[in-house]
């Protein structure tokens, strides 16, 4: 990932926008983040933090608060960040949660909200694109914080990062996600099939439970001790015991229950018999009710059509009678109506002669209305007259100021004029300070070495004569320690000799030297030395030699060394003091001047930066100038239009006048008034005449159609009274009934009730002969007809026995199901549990040692082991800049031995110190040491990184804060390295308060603080 742009609005101290362009130090890949504390250094890395992962650089602030305290609820906080990754441009815009500038109010609560743009395509929702920035980056927000950004006082994560955080942090850059999947699929593996294998044990168990043991002391016992093979046994052999008493009991059941279904249907069909001799002999009994029902209804049936007669006789009469009158009414309302339409027509004509002077009325408020078209049009002439005059006198009144203005913007176009040439003169002296301003750095970077020389050499003979001091002292300690030695060792082999002389006699050999003479026999001193002194004081010499050799050979590396930077530097030694005070007298002077270089240079910046807004300004005016000029034009068009205008409108406004014959518009409208009403009162008469006139003849036809038809109706009605009445006559002849026939009439209710008993009794009497037939068939069949009770005592005796025996069935039945259901449950899953546990047994091994959880792999996982391959070659290289950084004198290692406890393990590191030889532990390092270890093992995991094909891609480092801990020469190795990174083409940006820093790297971006908030300017070179 490698930043293109940043831009910024009302985010953290800065109100306005600003907006950062990465390209500017495309030449310099080096850049430092300048400026006072709080003014927003560490918000610009903030910035691109939140823009890819809606987080800042450093915890501890909530999205909410990133809007400028500066800024006002109308401005809108966002961040737009561009960037390359893999030769292809993205770009992200957020926007937090804020109140902020509205569309129909003025403010309004903006929700937080994102853009991510990936080429055509646009994520809008934030969780969504979260995620693709993500997958992207291949890196989260923590990994990011380890790898790319450094902020403030978490420069030490990576290196003090445990195994499982470096793993977490290296599958994503390696794409070693499958070998984490590998295990994962192990151990998922392992565990379904170790769930599998116990859900078929306890498969078992559950069956163990259902077994019916039938008191079997040698299945109980096979069960408690949980033997399969003993329990599917002896299961067998109770299933066949308990089968073959089903099969008996079974063919028992089967025989009394076919005799009891005979005895069933014989005591059935025999009760039954002496039901329908009792049902037969109550339908006897009702037999002559039924006919008397028959005789009822036949008689009422005859007497209901002759009422039904003589009703119809009665009705047409009633019809005829109401007719007639109907049509003496139509008869005397005809006549009415006819007297009625002539008086309407007679008033029909007299309104027909008023109707015919309409249209000389309506002529006449034409007339009337065209006089008051001319009067109202004379009025608007009037008033735009008026209308002109005022508008004469404004143009005039601006066109005075107008004037005024031009002179004022004449002036001010001169000023600016003035200005943008000095600017001009300005920018000519640039080339000139930048000349000065390189001659100056490279002066000043040739004098910095030369005294980064002198301070070695002088802090070398500092040293070479604190070292000829200890090599006195050692040799003079030396020469002390040799001589007791040689002493001590004298006086032992003096003692020696007198115990040897303590065993000599006359004319023996000596054991020493032969000799049988002993003229100077040995004699015992006061100073006697053991050999344990002796060899202690030997050992105190060795130690001495040893102390003395290596100052000895300290001193001629020292003389050495100072030679060496003497010849380079071309002095004498002696006059190394002399000449570094006189370097650093010279650097301070270049210094001072490149300062006050820089500083007129950066002033002279700010006033040529003004150039652009000074031209815009220019071209602002020139622009409003000509406006100026043209509307000035424009007012006297306009003036002497509306003067021609005023006289053409009097004179138009006086013809009208003169053709008008009424004095006000009140008059004619109070004419046209009196002759309209007119006009609706005439028409208003003859509509209702109209009106009158149609309902009179309508009503008058429809008088004469209801005559004639009442007429009709009464002719038909008359005929039929005549035939009902013949019909009745008839009816009541034939009829053997008497004229009183209504007395036989039966109630609906009465007649329903004797049909429907008649219904039920013929029903009834032909069911009883059927089932007699059937129940008499039936026991024709059985050879030898026992009583009812007979039939019922055995019943009964097979009622006692049989359920028992059905229930000793039920009993064994389920006990060979269950036993069964049992033996096949149990030999099922056992086969199955003992497959399953052959593979679980291989799974759980093979998860076990790839999961890194086994002593045989060291408790290292095989995704660990993989990655650390790659954590060796980050080492390799990360050592190359540790040693240049620490002169040689550290590597970092990784950590080999074995962990304490079961904590993941393998991608531990420590320091090796080359100058004690020994093995510590990182965060034994001081402050700048770590500072540098963090550093290098950031850059070897970018270099690493560089050099795969993975996912991931490094070409940016921020590092905030931290070089304030390194002292000036480790300072300079810092910076040398980094800049060692140009030639990979990478992108370093650096926050830091160190003086030094800013002579030492040209490409800054400077943060100013002010009241109204902060401001950035780059400065590249």
């Amino acid at each position: 990932m490698r930043p293109l742009k940043l831009k910024m609005s009302a985010f953290g101290p800065y109100k306005g926008e600003v907006e950062i362009d990465f390209t500017e130090f495309n030449q310099s890949s080096l850049f430092l983040v300048s400026g006072p504390t709080g003014a927003g250094k560490t918000t610009i890395f903030d910035a691109i933090a939140y823009a890819l992962f809606d987080k800042p650089s450093k915890d501890g602030r909530e999205k909410d608060t990133y809007k400028s305290d500066h800024a006002s609820d109308t401005d809108l906080c966002y961040v737009y960040f561009e960037f390359e990754l893999g030769q292809k441009r993205y770009s992200v815009r957020r926007e937090p949660n804020q109140t902020g500038p509205g569309t129909r109010s003025k403010t309004k609560q903006i929700l937080a909200s994102v853009e991510f743009h990936n080429g055509e395509n646009v994520t809008t929702k934030i969780n969504e694109a979260n995620k693709e920035i993500e997958l992207l980056m291949g890196l989260t927000h923590d990994q990011f914080r380890q790898i790319v950004m450094l902020p403030q006082g978490d420069f030490k994560r990576m290196l003090d990062s445990n195994s499982a955080d470096k793993e977490k942090i290296f599958r994503n850059i390696f794409q070693t996600n499958q070998f984490e999947a590998f295990q994962e699929k192990l151990k998922e593996k392992a565990k379904e099939l170790k769930k599998e294998r116990d859900s078929y044990e306890q498969a078992v168990g559950l069956a163990f439970q259902t077994i019916l043991t039938k008191e079997n002391d040698r299945l109980e016992k096979a069960i408690e001790q949980f033997n399969v093979l003993a329990a599917l046994e002896e299961i067998e052999k109770v299933i066949l015991s308990d089968t073959a008493k089903l099969t008996e009991n079974k063919q028992s059941i089967r025989q009394l229950q076919e005799q009891k279904t005979a005895y069933e249907r014989l005591i059935e069909r025999l009760e039954k018999k002496a039901c329908l001799n009792k049902e037969k002999f109550e339908l006897d009994e009702t037999e002559q009710i039924i006919k008397t029902y028959t005789q009822q209804l036949s008689q009422s049936e005859e007497a209901l059509k002759l009422a039904e007669a003589k009703k119809t006789v009665n009705q047409l009469s009633e019809d005829s009678r109401t007719a007639e009158t109907k049509c003496g009414q139509l008869k005397q309302e005809q006549k009415t109506l006819t007297k009625a339409l002539d008086e309407a027509q007679k008033q029909k004509d007299v309104i027909q002669k008023e109707v015919v002077g309409l249209n000389s009325l309506r002529e006449a408020i034409q007339k009337l209305s065209n006089e008051l078209d001319r009067m109202k049009e004379a009025e608007k002439k009037q008033e735009a007259i008026i209308l002109s005059e005022k508008q004469i006198k404004e143009n005039k009144a601006k066109r005075l100021e107008l004037t005024k203005n031009g002179r004022e913007l004449k002036e001010t176009i001169s000023q600016c004029q003035t200005e943008l040439k000095t600017l001009q003169t300005l920018k000519n002296l640039f080339p000139k300070h930048y000349e000065e301003i390189t001659a100056l750095k490279d002066r000043k970077s040739q004098m910095s070495q030369k005294l980064e020389k002198l301070n070695e050499l002088c802090d070398l003979r500092k040293e070479g004569a604190k070292v000829k001091e200890s090599f006195s002292e050692a040799n003079k300690e030396l020469k002390q320690i040799s001589q007791t030695w040689q002493t001590a060792k004298e006086a032992y082999f003096s003692n020696i000799a007198v115990v040897l002389a303590g065993d000599l006699k006359e004319n023996e050999p000596c054991p020493v030297c032969g000799g049988t003479d002993h003229p100077n026999i040995a004699h015992v001193t006061d100073d006697t030395v053991s050999k344990e002194a002796v060899d202690r004081l030997e050992k105190d010499k060795l130690t001495a030699e040893a102390k003395y050799n290596k100052i000895a050979a300290h001193l001629q590396q020292l003389s050495e060394a100072v030679g060496k930077r003497c010849k380079e530097l071309g002095i004498n030694h002696v006059d190394a003091d002399e000449q570094l005070k006189a370097t650093q007298t010279e650097v301070k002077q270049i210094s001072e001047a490149l300062d006050g270089l820089e500083k007129d240079l950066r002033q002279m910046q700010k006033q040529v930066e003004q150039e652009g807004q000074l031209t815009n300004k220019l071209e602002t005016l020139q622009t409003k100038e000509r406006g100026l000029s043209d509307s000035l034009v424009q007012l006297k068009a306009d003036e002497e239009h509306q003067t021609k205008r005023i006289g053409e409108l009097k004179e138009e406004s006086e013809e009208l006048r003169a053709s008008l014959s009424f004095e006000s518009e009140k008059e004619i409208r109070e004419a046209i008034e009196a002759k309209d009403k007119l006009i609706s009162e005439i028409e208003k008469k003859a509509a209702e005449n109209q009106k009158t006139v149609q309902e009179l003849s309508g009503n008058l036809s429809a008088n004469k159609r209801a005559l004639e038809l009442t007429e009709e109706q009464l002719e038909t009605v008359t005929k039929k009274q005549s035939e009902a009445e013949k019909d009745f006559t008839h009816l009541v002849e034939e009829s053997e009934l008497e004229e009183n026939f209504e007395t036989v009439l039966l109630e609906e209710e009465t007649a329903k009730k004797m049909r429907t008993a008649i219904s039920d009794y013929e029903k009834a009497r032909h069911s009883l002969t059927v089932q007699q037939r059937e129940v008499d068939e039936f026991l024709e069949k059985e050879e030898t007809l026992l009583s009812l009770t007979d039939y019922q005592e055995k019943y009964a005796e097979i009622d006692l026995v049989l359920p028992k025996l059905e229930d000793s069935r039920d009993d064994l039945v389920k006990s060979v199901n269950q036993n069964q259901q049992a033996f096949d449950s149990i030999h099922r899953h056992q086969e199955k549990s003992d497959e399953i546990e052959k593979d679980y047994q291989i799974y759980n091994e093979l998860s076990l040692m790839a999961s890194g959880t086994s002593n045989e792999t060291d408790r290292i996982s095989f995704e660990r082991y993989v990655l650390g391959i790659y954590f060796d070659e980050i080492l390799l290289a990360a050592n190359e800049r540790f040693g240049e950084m620490t002169n040689n004198r550290y590597e970092l290692k990784r950590k080999m031995d074995a962990a304490k406890g079961n904590k993941p393990k393998g991608l531990d590191m420590d320091v090796f110190d080359l100058e004690t030889g020994k093995m510590r532990g990182v965060n034994t390092l001081s402050g700048g040491e770590s500072f540098k270890a963090s550093l290098a093992l950031a850059l070897g995991l970018s270099d690493v990184i560089q050099s795969q094909s993975g996912g991931v891609s490094v070409d940016t480092l921020f590092i905030d804060e931290g070089f304030g801990t390194l002292d000036s020469d480790s300072l300079d190795k810092a910076i040398q390295t980094l800049l060692d990174l140009h030639k990979k083409g990478r992108l370093v940006g650096i926050i830091s308060h160190v003086d030094e820093l800013k002579t030492r790297i040209p490409s800054h971006i400077v943060v100013e603080k002010t009241a109204e908030g902060s401001k950035v300017s780059v400065q590249s070179v």
